[in-house]
């Protein structure tokens, strides 16, 4: 679960999560980008490293295939107004209920994300990744289609900003 809360770096590969009450160490694969603004801190997390993250998993060798989803802002809503940047607000605590109740599905091995933190983006930016290793396409395509659905449906409130 590759979250984004008040994160502060240790090295340059391990943060400290806090959420709440809870406190959690989280060492990520050196193929992880951080950026940081002044005033602000925005974290990014490469696809490539969630693959790798979740082909640790013990129980890789029953999967039959990985699949990924990786959502960008477009350039138009859908009802075709042209978008210049969308504000988005996501619960991180209901995204994480929603990947660990999928993660239970039938033929499901693993699930990771990442979810990009409260903010502004553009068009192209990059605002959610989902990775799903299942053991066959069935249930790996269903499992991903749901913990997407259950994200955009309960999780994120987005705002469009209009050109």
């Amino acid at each position: 679960m590759f979250i984004k809360r008040d994160l502060n770096i240790v090295n340059n590969i391990q943060i400290i999560i806090l959420s709440g009450k809870q406190k959690f160490k989280q060492t990520f694969p050196e193929e992880c980008k951080y950026f940081f603004k002044k005033g602000e801190t925005l974290f990014t997390m490469e696809l490539e490293a969630l693959i790798k993250e979740i082909k640790k998993n013990k129980e890789i060798g029953k999967a039959g295939m990985i699949l990924t989803h990786t959502g960008l802002v477009r350039e138009t809503s859908r009802e075709g107004r042209q978008v210049e940047k969308l504000k988005i607000d996501p619960d991180f605590n209901i995204i994480e209920k929603i990947v660990e109740k999928n993660k239970k599905r039938k033929g499901i091995i693993d699930i990771k994300y990442y979810m990009h933190d409260k903010g502004i983006l553009s068009v192209g930016d990059e605002l959610m990744h989902i990775v799903v290793a299942g053991d066959i396409r069935e249930n790996t395509i269903e499992a991903l289609t749901e913990t997407l659905n259950e994200i955009k449906k309960s999780a994120v409130v987005k705002e469009h900003i209009f050109i």
